[in-house]
């Protein structure tokens, strides 16, 4: 923002209310750039390399945790009652990579 007098800058990533994927996405892209630098703050090499894959880890841990509240909570926040949402794409998936593991090729 520009004016006569003054000049403000605004983050883009706060400047925007839109799909969650966005969030999801930007959160994640931040998690890999914090990994992918962590060689540039080395004292040594490889003294950040413990750090560097904990950063990892929360990626698997964030969208594990994700799925399991969208799951329970749903997308308004509200606990899921509706036997619809048992159908919902994510479910499906899960159980479809369950059932692949198992052998079975078909949602069981």
């Amino acid at each position: 923002m520009v004016t006569a007098n003054d000049t403000r800058v605004i983050d883009a990533e706060f400047a925007v209310y839109g799909p969650i994927g966005f969030d999801l996405g930007l959160f994640v892209g931040n998690l890999l750039i914090s990994y992918f630098s962590q060689p540039g703050h080395e004292s040594r090499p490889a003294n950040r390399a413990e750090y560097g894959q904990w950063i990892l880890s929360q990626i698997g841990e964030f969208w594990h945790e994700f799925v399991s509240n969208l799951k329970h909570y749903g997308v308004r926040g509200e606990p899921v009652t509706d036997t619809r949402a048992r159908s919902s794409p994510i479910h499906l998936r899960a159980n479809r990579s369950r059932s692949s593991a198992n052998g079975c090729s078909a949602a069981c």
